[in-house]
């Protein structure tokens, strides 16, 4: 009888010492992009390099936030790191159709995002209009920036990156 204590004694102690990591697990990918920004009055075009780290914090949300690392829109603007918190996705499944490029995406439609750099929000960054599909193909993210009055139009993209590597 003591045997069956000690025994169910340590299997308690063991079950209450696990982490519960299981569907709450945080997920992450960092992947290589352009990112490209049009100046909506003058159509003047500016391309940056930049790295996307994709983070879902919890497995269990339909959420995932990106870091923009070396973002630099144009050449006026200071190069940044940006995070883009918990923008909610739907996962797109068209019934099975393989053909659609967007079979099987996580689809973002986010009206306006404030980033947030070093932790604090920068409202002179806004980003509306924020639309964008990640899937194994890459990610896309396209948006509106407003800074110092001007209207930008911003497109990251890392299947342009993944096609070169394809080559």
């Amino acid at each position: 009888m003591k045997k069956i204590l000690l025994i169910a004694a340590a299997l308690f102690a063991a079950v209450g010492c696990m982490k519960d990591d299981g569907p709450n697990q945080k997920w992450e990918r960092t992947l290589d992009a352009v990112a490209v920004t049009v100046n909506t009055t003058t159509d003047v075009k500016f391309e940056d390099q930049i790295e996307v780290r994709i983070i879902q914090d919890d497995v269990t949300k339909s959420s995932l936030s990106f870091e923009l690392k070396g973002i630099q829109f144009v050449p006026m603007m200071p190069s940044v790191n940006f995070m883009l918190l918990n923008l909610p996705f739907k996962l797109y499944d068209h019934k099975g159709d393989t053909t659609d490029p967007l079979y099987n995406s996580w689809v973002f439609n986010e009206a306006q995002v404030v980033p947030q750099v070093g932790g604090v929000e920068r409202t002179d960054y806004t980003m509306h209009n924020v639309k964008g599909n990640f899937s194994d193909t890459g990610l896309k993210l396209e948006f509106d920036v407003n800074f110092a009055g001007a209207v930008y139009h911003a497109t990251i993209d890392t299947s342009i990156e993944l096609e070169e590597e394809e080559k």
